[in-house]
């Protein structure tokens, strides 16, 4: 765990286990650390908005795939509110599937917003932070990326996990490194590790 003003970060070594079977199983974020997120922030209501993307490289979008949208191209489950932006590298299809009161966290996308229960969303707005850091296809939410989503919304907290050879998750927000102690980076007792 490492702790910075308005930041905290889970980090651990990935590693690829092997089932009877011998198929290879994806690495994951541990599962308690997420339960150390629903455990200390979720106890106060909150709603989540999932931002989720789906990438169409350049040729391959057109008039249909901008109707259809991110929830016709993709099984995600439908959301309240979508559009889309254009990068590099092509077009970055957006969507937000917004939870009243989760009791626990979604696997729709990385970046979760969790913002107190009756604060609207500026969904406009965090699209704008979106679309100026590029970000999608090969380029991933940055510091400066996350430091502006959180001036935008200073009663949120913003969680984003990655697996790029470690499983990393980070939560942004107002004190948070206050909210978290050491034992939320081990298993509680009784659950596997």
């Amino acid at each position: 765990m490492c702790k910075e003003e308005n930041h905290i970060l889970f980090k651990a070594k990935a590693i690829t286990l092997l089932d009877d079977d011998e198929a290879f199983e994806r690495t994951s974020i541990p599962e308690w650390w997420e339960k150390s997120i629903c455990r200390r922030i979720l106890r106060n209501p909150y709603t989540a908005y999932y931002w989720c993307t789906h990438c169409v490289q350049h040729g391959f979008y057109n008039k249909v795939t901008d109707y259809k949208g991110i929830w016709g191209l993709t099984s995600l489950p439908k959301g309240s509110m979508n559009g889309f932006y254009d990068v590099d590298d092509g077009r970055v299809y957006w969507g937000v599937i917004e939870e009243n009161e989760p009791k626990a966290l979604k696997h729709d996308s990385n970046v979760v917003i969790l913002l107190p229960e009756n604060q609207p969303f500026p969904d406009k707005q965090v699209k704008e932070v979106f679309e100026k850091h590029r970000i999608g296809f090969f380029t991933y939410p940055s510091k400066a990326f996350f430091e502006e989503l959180k001036a935008l919304l200073p009663s949120a907290y913003v969680i984003h996990d990655s697996e790029t050879g470690d499983s990393v998750l980070e939560v942004w927000g107002n004190k948070v490194e206050q909210i978290f102690e050491e034992e939320d980076c081990h298993p509680l007792n009784g659950e596997q590790i």
